[in-house]
């Protein structure tokens, strides 16, 4: 009997231990205590997925500060990467993203899908780090541009696979059970 019971445990252990959680290849990523040179702040939250190196859902705002007004992101620039989002408003209607309003971003370190917190980079230039308006048709340079100068992305990190946990719980079972045998 006492062999029955272990060989079911053992059969469900390792039928638990190959299943693989469920989990989305695309994070929400968070937008923490962003501010602006000047005044004025940014919030909202996007979806990256890595794998394919995707922006979807953005939906980010601006407040008003002292250096230009706010505004609402919606999409995003090819190319924007892991560590560098660029993210367009409202098409104004002016040649190409001539007028368009632009948020750009430099990450501490790439966004994944393990998801977890990421410091913005305020080490780099000016001009990955700040909101302005698109001078020219492909976005070079920016008019009324304000810095970022705070402010982290978070994302929620995956929880361990249940399968691991109970595996863990059956070792410590079984080891806890042969040491009250050997007394």
């Amino acid at each position: 009997m006492n062999l029955t019971i272990m060989t079911f445990a053992a059969a469900a252990g390792l039928a638990l231990a190959t299943a693989a959680p469920a989990e989305a290849a695309t994070k929400t990523w968070t937008l923490r205590d962003w501010t602006f040179s000047g005044g004025g702040a940014a919030s909202g939250c996007y979806d990256y997925d890595a794998e394919t190196d995707a922006f979807s859902a953005i939906n980010i705002v601006t407040t008003a500060g002292s250096i230009r007004g706010g505004d609402t992101y919606v999409k995003a620039v090819s190319p924007s990467t892991a560590s560098l989002p660029d993210f367009l408003g409202a098409d104004t209607g002016g040649p190409g993203f001539s007028g368009d309003p632009r948020l750009i971003v430099s990450l501490a370190a790439e966004m994944t899908n393990l998801g977890g917190l990421i410091a913005l980079n305020l080490t780099v230039g000016d001009t990955f780090r700040s909101e302005g308006i698109c001078a020219i048709a492909n976005c070079g340079g920016a008019a009324s541009r304000r810095l970022l100068v705070a402010g982290s992305v978070v994302s929620a990190v995956p929880l361990p696979a249940p399968a691991f946990l109970l595996v863990a719980a059956l070792a410590g079972l079984g080891f806890a059970a042969r040491r009250r045998s050997a007394c």
